[in-house]
């Protein structure tokens, strides 16, 4: 099974209709997040090069998952606040490596909440890590699914709740989440 982990990033889900209550206070907006997925790599432990900045380095990268990967397609997941509690999810990888074809990818999210979930009061929830929401099988080379994303820790009670998504390493992990950057 593949696992797929965020990058470290914070979305509010929510609009509030008044001031926010409580001792949290967050921006107006923030209802939908966007993230690009890439191929994941294995950490460098043994640095053998340097970067052209001298930062240490390994000359061979060496991809999480050698056979599953993307092969010239892309993969993008959006969570998007509904109302306050109700969080739905989109992801898409499109254009994957033969090999991935018939395999299951599950996705995981680590996350950390705040809002009134303790009996009407505002706390924050001890973080979340690799909470399973979605998981696809790849068919001609596409693995996409939608939904609700459904957290632990209740529906808040107020008027903005915070999920501040965290990324954490996972084994053995085909992709990850990131910004893909080429030359013009």
């Amino acid at each position: 099974m593949r696992h797929i982990a965020f990058v470290a990033a914070l979305i509010a889900t929510g609009l509030a209709a008044g001031p926010a209550f409580g001792l949290h206070n967050q921006p107006f907006k923030g209802k939908s997040f966007k993230i690009n997925v890439a191929t994941a790599y294995e950490p460098c432990t043994a640095p053998d090069t340097l970067t052209n900045d001298g930062q240490p380095a390994c000359s061979v990268p060496v991809r999480s998952d050698p056979g599953c990967g993307f092969g010239g397609g892309q993969g993008k997941i959006q969570l998007k606040s509904l109302t306050v509690g109700n969080t739905g999810f989109r992801v898409k990888l499109n254009g994957l490596d033969p090999p991935c074809e018939n395999q299951v990818i599950n996705f995981v999210i680590s996350f950390r909440k705040t809002g009134h979930h303790c009996n009407g009061a505002s706390c924050t929830m001890v973080d979340v890590i690799d909470h399973p929401f979605s998981a696809c099988s790849v068919i001609n080379g596409v693995c996409k699914d939608n939904g609700a994303l459904f957290l632990p820790g209740g529906a808040d009670v107020g008027q903005i709740e915070i999920i501040e998504v965290r990324g954490e390493r996972l084994g053995n992990r085909t992709f990850t989440t990131g910004v893909i950057t080429r030359k013009p």
